[in-house]
């Protein structure tokens, strides 16, 4: 069927045609735009809660770390003293070295004090200088109420309270199982102070906040503070936060929250693990949304602008496009630039996703992204590995693992893993994480650890300050010699408390400006005494810098060198009265110049080597070492020779006798500043070395009666079972019986004289090779290596019988007492914990059947 226009109706097509093209274009252009609108709206609204989530995240792994390092120090001191009661744990020196052994962890975000039956909370101060003086202990009122417990084993968690003026704690508590000495609990304060300046560090700026609230409703932080919420009961005022206090986690909207402001806002909330906490992030809705408000009006002003040309519409869509790919772009980027390596896995196990940070880690190529690192574990566990790995991505809960991982080239690495996971609709679909290199950063903690056991013990001073010369630590040698106590603060310590004004202005104008340039500086400066008494030091000062170049801190290293100061400015009369003092030094001096020529030894490089003088002189380094240790000193000579300062420490073998030297290269220059050769200073520390090892041994003894102590017999069991030396290895445990009454009837001298005839005894029905060891009081054990059959092991626990169950005669007195044995057999490749287990119950059999006997397991 066809139809015509008439003349009206064209009419009408001219009048009316155009206005209703332009109106359809404008209704489709105007519903376009509203449908992007909201698309974009949905979009970013998204995008901001994932971000805001993975805020959430971060603070949650950060102040769980927090309270876990706290839990696990509690449940630490709790086994300790539980394992030493009844005894007073409070006055035993162990306490100081156990707290002091766990400082380096919590980054003085914790504090550990003990509660006593009085109500009062005890912390120890400073360790006792020896058995006899215990640990001095500081007391604190009032004691906080922990009215939450956190779970099964789990520590109670208190509410916030102020533990010194101004400052905020929250406190953990563990109760003993039963009340030891003083203690009935162990507590533990987090810094809330500290902890909030941590979340302020991740709080989404301008207007978002950070708080974390107890699961009943408690604030225990929030940043920003506001007046007065910390403490306080978040349900009195909000009953509908209850809801998100019971949800493991999650993100929402809403008018009203923790943030106290009544704006609309978006919220993150996540249930801390192993703890009744909950941690709220919040970021106002309208700042989330500021440009999304910002491109819809813009969007809505170019669409005004080209409503009349269907073109321009076109281009704004095309550009609205483009910045999406841009942002994609972009987020792609920053994924692929980050040092981290990322990925996400599905539930097959296989990876689905992953950066170039993860393929460089492992050493992958891209189209081993799937499943490549499975073949860097060692064969024999990827099996089980991989079955674990399949558990995991199927499991909705987080994952933490450190593995060492093969590489192709054959080097190993070390590499964290945490993941967690991807849930739609209530469903995991898989885990997303991360992938992080830590083997330098384990080899620099035990470095690290290394390190500052030689500051400890060095009788040299050691000091460090930061780039603005406030000290931030002291070695104890340095602390005795200023006379500052080894526990005394030195933040507010600078070089003007412990040098003279001479000593300050060099270095102001001399010392510091060329370790700044050079990275170090050597040299002599005069510092006071406890008494302000000036001395002269030998003074290293190290300018360290970080990865950029920026200075970071300084390291000196000063040496006491007033008797060689003495020696030294009489010496400077003249050239020849120079020489001698050098040769009479006990220092090994030598002066070598570009050539890798002697320039002058002294008569300790003589010594050294052994030759004359004139058989040195002038001829190369090469020729007097020898080729094998020039060339394990190349690279020192080398560096030297470059201008560098260097002090290290070497091995020198001469003849049959082996030397350790402590090494220092200084470089030598001209009055124009000429590199000229170096200075070599070698100082003999070979005694040092056996002191320091003779003293190590003296520690594993027990100085009554001279057998090893607990620590010497637990070194000993360690090493026979680490290194057994053939045959069998067995244990004997050892109780004097009526020993106590001994003590209690002659009094503890005569009780002491018995214990020492007794090891002496033990040692005479031993062979010396066997290790006699005093666990503590009238406790003894005997470690028997190398025996032929089991049965040895009992013949040796009748002479030890025999021994205790013969008179002792001390002075006019003759005591009887007698022993119980417990014998323990090692089996295969049994640890030496479970070797004592079995023998201490073997000991508690032969007490059990009237004391006097000894008990070992049945054969086979």
């Amino acid at each position: 069927m066809s139809s015509r226009l008439t003349p009206s109706d064209t009419d009408r097509w001219h009048r009316h045609g155009a206005a209703l093209a332009v109106a359809v274009l404008l209704a489709l252009m105007w519903g376009l735009l509203l449908w992007f609108s909201a698309t974009q709206h949905r979009r970013l609204l998204n995008e901001s809660e994932r971000a805001l989530d993975l805020v959430n995240r971060a603070l949650v792994e950060q102040t769980a770390g927090v309270l876990h390092h706290a839990a696990h120090d509690l449940r630490r001191l709790e086994a300790w003293i539980s394992a030493r009661a009844p005894a007073d744990p409070l006055a035993d020196p162990g306490l100081s070295r156990l707290l002091r052994d766990g400082d380096g962890d919590r980054s003085h975000l914790v504090a550990l004090r003990f509660l006593t039956r009085s109500g009062e909370a005890v912390s120890i101060t400073h360790a006792g200088s020896d058995a006899n003086h215990p640990p001095a202990r500081q007391r604190w009122t009032p004691r906080p109420t922990v009215p939450l417990h956190a779970g099964a084993g789990a520590p109670l968690l208190g509410e916030p309270y102020e533990d010194t003026p101004g400052r905020l704690a929250l406190p953990l508590l563990l109760p003993l199982p039963q009340p030891v000495g003083e203690v009935e609990a162990v507590l533990a304060l987090v810094d809330l102070d500290r902890l909030m300046a941590l979340h302020e560090n991740l709080r989404l700026r301008p207007a978002g906040s950070v708080a974390l609230v107890r699961s009943d409703g408690v604030v225990l932080s929030r940043v920003p503070p506001l007046p007065g919420l910390i403490g306080t009961n978040l349900l009195d005022r909000l009953p509908g936060a209850r809801w998100h206090l019971s949800q493991a986690e999650g993100v929402d909207m809403g008018s009203r929250s923790v943030a106290e402001d009544e704006q609309m806002r978006l919220r993150a909330f996540r249930r801390l693990p192993d703890f009744p906490v909950s941690m709220f992030v919040t970021q106002g809705y309208d700042d989330a949304m500021a440009s999304y408000y910002e491109r819809r009006r813009v969007a809505a002003a170019i669409a005004a602008a080209i409503s009349l040309a269907v073109i321009a519409l076109t281009s704004v869509l095309l550009h609205a496009q483009h910045r999406a790919r841009t942002r994609q772009a972009e987020l792609a980027a920053v994924s692929d630039a980050s040092p981290i390596g990322m990925f996400r896995a599905g539930t097959d196990g296989l990876m689905t996703y992953v950066n170039d940070a993860y393929l460089r880690i492992q050493g992958l190529e891209a189209h081993e992204a799937a499943d490549g690192w499975l073949r860097l574990l060692r064969a024999d566990v990827r099996e089980h590995v991989w079955a674990d790995w399949r558990r995991v991505v199927n499991a909705c809960a987080p994952f933490s693992a450190e593995r060492w991982l093969r590489l192709a080239g054959g080097r190993s690495v070390l590499v964290a893993v945490h993941s967690n996971p991807v849930v739609v609709d209530g469903r995991v679909v898989g885990h997303v994480g991360t992938v992080e290199d830590i083997t330098e950063q384990a080899r620099a903690e035990k470095a690290l650890r290394t390190l500052a056991a030689i500051f400890d013990t060095t009788t040299d001073f050691v000091v460090q300050a930061d780039r603005e010369g406030r000290m931030t630590y002291m070695n104890p040698a340095a602390r005795r010699r200023a006379g500052i106590a080894d526990d005394a603060p030195v933040g507010h310590l600078s070089i003007e408390h412990v040098a003279p004004a001479e000593t300050v202005r060099r270095y102001r104008e001399e010392i510091v400006p060329q370790a700044v340039a050079h990275g170090v500086w050597i040299g002599e400066t005069m510092q006071w005494d406890a008494q302000r008494r000036e001395f002269p030091c030998s003074h290293i000062l190290i300018a360290h810098k970080d990865a950029v170049g920026h200075l970071d801190y300084f390291s000196t290293i000063m040496r006491d060198i007033s008797a060689d100061k003495a020696a030294r400015e009489a010496a400077q009369r003249s050239e020849a009265t120079m020489r001698s003092v050098a040769d009479s030094l006990p220092a090994i001096v030598f002066v070598v110049d570009r050539e890798q020529r002697y320039r002058y030894a002294n008569a300790a490089f003589e010594a050294w080597r052994g030759l004359p003088r004139a058989a040195i002189g002038d001829r190369t380094m090469r020729e007097v070492l020898g080729d094998a240790e020039y060339e394990a000193a190349c690279g020192s000579i080398e560096r030297a020779l470059d201008g560098e300062a260097l002090v290290f420490e070497r091995t020198s073998e001469t003849g049959a006798a082996r030397r350790h030297l402590q090494m220092s290269y200084l470089p030598l220059r001209l009055a124009d500043g000429t590199l000229d050769g170096f200075i070599g200073v070698a100082q003999d520390i070979t005694e040092h070395k056996v002191e320091q090892a003779r003293l190590l041994e003296l520690t594993r003894l027990d100085p009554l009666t001279g057998a090893l102590n607990r620590a010497g017999f637990e070194h000993a069991l360690d090493e026979h079972v680490r290194r057994p030396r053939g045959g069998q290895l067995a244990l004997l445990c050892i109780d004097l019986d009526h020993f106590k009454s001994v003590n209690d009837r002659h009094g503890h001298p005569v009780g002491d004289e018995l214990l020492k005839l007794f090891v002496r005894r033990l040692r005479n029905a031993v062979r010396p090779t066997d290790a006699v060891a005093r666990l503590g009081g009238d406790e003894f054990a005997v470690l028997l290596d190398g025996l032929r059959e089991a049965a040895n092991a009992e013949q040796v626990a009748e002479k030890v019988l025999a021994a205790a169950e013969a008179p002792f005669r001390i002075d006019a007195l003759e005591v009887q007492v007698g022993a119980s044995v417990g014998i323990a057999v090692r089996h295969g490749v049994e640890g030496g914990p479970a070797l004592v287990e079995r023998a201490d119950g073997m000991l508690y059999l032969a007490k059990q059947a009237g004391r006097g006997r000894y008990r070992a397991e049945a054969a086979g």
